[in-house]
């Protein structure tokens, strides 16, 4: 009777441990930077040298980035994982093999998407009525796509333009602050 129960206790503990080795697949080191570059929204034209140094990209420390899984960051995708930049403006996580996607705040839920959409879709003393075709396209499109395949990915580089005024698919009309 105890080689029985022993049985069947090393079988159940035997089937729960591949169940266990299932769940975990292997994990590969993934590793990039963010940076940011920005536009001139001052008067008069700049000098040269200062356009060019505003085009430099700089690392962005402490930037929130959001990990889906898939190409297309589509209205029902899910966070995969969410990374903050450290102060060198890069970030390192561990991930499965698959394909991914990078987001910032404003694509990682529908909720920037249906405020911006609340907000701009009548024209206003500034700017146009947001074009909904152009703001779903921008939506949808991930600021970059990755895929891990059974090895480490390195250098993952992702860059932030700021623009004077930062609204997607509509455009200023004037007038410029004094």
């Amino acid at each position: 009777m105890r080689i029985f129960f022993l049985s069947v206790f090393c079988f159940t503990l035997f089937s729960f441990q591949q169940k266990e080795s299932k769940k975990k697949a292997k994990q590969y080191s993934v590793s990039g930077i963010i940076t940011g570059t920005s536009a001139y929204c001052g008067g008069a034209r700049p000098p040269a040298e200062l356009l060019a140094q505003l085009a430099i990209p700089k690392p962005k420390p402490t930037k929130k980035i959001y990990i889906k899984k898939g190409e297309i960051n589509s209205f029902d995708s899910k966070i995969f994982m969410e990374l903050i930049t450290d102060t060198a403006g890069k970030f390192h996580a561990k991930l499965p093999a698959g394909k991914y996607l990078i987001v910032d705040e404003e694509k990682k839920d529908t909720a920037y998407y249906n405020k911006f959409l609340q907000e701009h879709r009548i024209e206003t003393k500034s700017f146009e009525a947001v074009d909904t075709v152009c703001f779903k396209e921008w939506f949808l499109k991930p600021d970059l796509t990755f895929e891990v395949q059974n090895a480490e990915v390195k250098n993952i580089s992702v860059n932030y333009p700021k623009q004077c005024f930062n609204l997607p698919c509509t455009r200023f009309r004037g007038p410029y602050p004094p």
